[in-house]
């Protein structure tokens, strides 16, 4: 007769993928948390209007289209900005950029040349 060996339960096994999972979860995580989901997407007029109301802070061009506008902290207390004004995750005052849109950066530069020479 063959001996029988007791019936072990069987438990929780430990698998190498679980390792994996965590990783993945804490980087999908920490992308979550550093996206400023806060930007708004405007237009020319609206931007111009920021402008002549002195809320920009400063502009930044990436790739030679997208543009993005930081506003004033000042600024940022108007009812107009409230939307941005906020992190998305978490308390405290969103840095920015706070508001985004595309357009040729020459076009650009010069829409910005006469809103100057309208200042002036």
């Amino acid at each position: 007769m063959k001996s029988k060996k007791p019936n072990k339960p069987k438990g929780f096994k430990f698998n190498f993928y679980w390792i994996y999972a965590i990783i993945a979860v804490v980087f999908f995580g920490i992308q979550l948390m550093s996206v400023n989901t806060s930007s708004k997407e405007i237009d020319w007029i609206v931007f111009e209007d920021y402008l002549q109301n002195y809320d920009v802070d400063r502009v930044v061009i990436i790739n030679d289209k997208n543009i993005q506008v930081y506003i004033k902290n000042e600024a940022l207390r108007k009812e107009k900005h409230r939307g941005v004004s906020q992190k998305a995750f978490g308390s405290g005052t969103n840095k920015g950029p706070h508001y985004f849109f595309e357009m040729p950066s020459e076009r650009f530069e010069e829409r910005l040349k006469d809103v100057n020479s309208n200042f002036e």
